[in-house]
């Protein structure tokens, strides 16, 4: 009888699973992005690597840089640097690196509620190789009804906004840099067919690397949000108390 009186308990609960399937269905993006990145990066550096070693280019150690994801290492030479150390490359891969990792088991459930910016009522786990994302007994909304259930549930709303809109946005970066890689391999490749001196190989690898700057500083919070909303107005989803 009690939630007759708050017939939207109903749409807010489907609300709070939405979100929650949102941000799992996210980590696992993230979690292939990573394997996928690691791939391309290291494609292309054994690419760069073998373009100057046919013109007879020796290319110094001082040139081959590590990264350190939270435990997901990448060594790379220095021209592939801007695809990996820009402000927002460096978030989104971290992101990456955290949820490859705890899909494989590698790092502990601190990092999963870091990730999710301390959201305790949500639960990780792995099922067949891939993220699960659950609701918790933490967030009490089993056997109740009314206004405290409104509150509650508004309240799990609230606190996984903010998550899916910034694992969106490390998610939107990651197919950028994907992007980015793939087609720059291939722009090697090319060179590879056609010729090339060494000043036209560095001098591509600038000007790739100030493209990539150029297009990765244009995704914002703002556009992770849109392409969200064009989601949930796909699926018609209820999004009346996200704010």
């Amino acid at each position: 009888m009690a939630d007759l009186l708050y017939p939207d308990n109903s749409n807010r609960e489907a609300r709070m699973y939405e979100l929650t399937d949102d941000i799992g269905t996210l980590m696992n993006d993230l979690a292939n992005d990573a394997a996928d990145i690691k791939n391309l990066t290291e494609k292309l550096d054994e690419t760069i690597k073998k373009m100057y070693k046919d013109i007879e280019v020796d290319i110094p150690p001082s040139r081959m840089k590590t990264f350190d994801y939270k435990g997901w290492v990448v060594e790379v030479m220095d021209v592939l640097e801007p695809f990996i150390t820009i402000p927002l490359a460096t978030k989104a891969l971290s992101k990456c690196a955290v949820s490859y990792l705890l899909r494989e088991d590698r790092i502990g459930e601190a990092a999963f509620y870091d990730l999710i910016q301390g959201i305790t009522w949500l639960k990780f786990g792995v099922a067949a190789g891939a993220v699960v994302i659950t609701v918790g007994l933490e967030l009490g909304i089993d056997g109740i009804a009314g206004a405290v259930k409104r509150s509650k549930l508004r309240d799990a709303i609230h606190s996984a906004v903010q998550p899916r809109i910034t694992l969106k946005q490390a998610a939107i970066v990651n197919g950028k840099i994907r992007d980015k890689l793939n087609s720059v391999v291939d722009a090697c490749q090319m060179m590879l067919q056609l010729g090339y001196t060494q000043e036209q190989l560095d001098q591509a690898q600038k000007n790739i690397a100030a493209e990539f700057k150029e297009e990765v500083s244009t995704i914002t919070e703002e556009t992770a949000q849109s392409q969200l909303a064009d989601l949930d107005n796909y699926r018609g989803s209820w999004t009346n108390e996200d704010n």
